[in-house]
């Protein structure tokens, strides 16, 4: 492998041409001289992209995948509201019905962040952060994009609660436990920020405001709750939130006065 490994890499820097390899450590690098990298993954969501697969055919070759126990990468988020507007609602339980792909995606991030992950807890010198740090990371930037899709989509109030309660339950950073590798203090700044964003997120909604009032009375519930289990993070999220605020404020000021003069 190491020899063939070495054959393609060379081949790929002195033709100039991109080179598409599924190896964690290969594709930790943007390119090889001035050939790019790129993965299955990227491959398959260009297909999506240009219309040459359906999603229906994306899902069916990410469970492929999953099935096939091919490790730490998130799958795509339009796989992920796919399944979560098909999944129907427990009236009885107030909670989402997982379809088996839901389950599937719940159970691989459970793995990858078990102990038993061969996920490296130790950063390389070409990287910011430890593979297993960036996972996580990934997974919060991931959630956080998944509520917003969410709650622009055209499902119904009941489904986009009960949708919301599944991401936060079984796929955002609220939903493990990573305290064998991030102190208190991290945790509670981590949990903030994600807070604070979450505040925030209800802006971009505010162009349809029945969908801004739905998903603060939904959000506002859940903190709510969070909080009454978390008091220390209260004032953090609420001094996060008015920093965001703050900034954005700058910058339009900044942008107006650009364009002024």
């Amino acid at each position: 492998y190491s020899n063939m490994l070495k054959t393609v890499m060379t081949a790929a820097e002195n033709k100039g041409i991109p080179l598409c390899i599924d190896d964690r450590v290969v594709t930790s690098y943007s390119c090889i001289g001035k050939a790019p990298i790129y993965n299955s993954f990227d491959l398959m969501k260009m297909m999506l992209l240009q219309k040459r697969i359906t999603l229906e055919k994306y899902v069916e070759i990410w469970r492929i995948i999953i099935d096939k126990k091919v490790r730490y990468v998130l799958p795509d988020n339009r796989i992920l509201l796919h399944e979560l507007t098909l999944s129907e609602i427990d009236e009885n339980k107030g909670i989402l019905k997982e379809s088996e792909m839901l389950r599937k995606i719940r159970q691989y991030v459970v793995e990858a962040l078990s102990m038993r992950s061969s996920l490296s807890t130790k950063q390389v010198a070409h990287v910011h952060i430890p593979e297993r740090e960036y996972f996580i990371f990934r997974l919060q930037s991931n959630s956080s994009e998944l509520l917003k899709l969410v709650w622009m989509s055209k499902m119904d109030y009941t489904q986009k609660r009960m949708a919301s309660n599944w991401i936060l339950r079984h796929y955002s950073q609220f939903a493990f436990d990573f305290s064998n590798q991030i102190n208190d203090r991290g945790r509670i700044t981590s949990h903030a920020v994600q807070l604070a964003d979450f505040l925030i997120a209800g802006i971009l909604l505010t162009s349809d405001e029945i969908r801004a009032k739905e998903y603060y009375e939904w959000l506002y519930k859940w903190i709510a709750t969070y909080l009454g289990q978390n008091p220390d993070i209260k004032e953090k999220m609420l001094n996060y939130a008015r920093e965001f605020i703050c900034s954005f404020l700058r910058d339009s000021a900044r942008s107006k006065d650009k364009k002024e003069h």
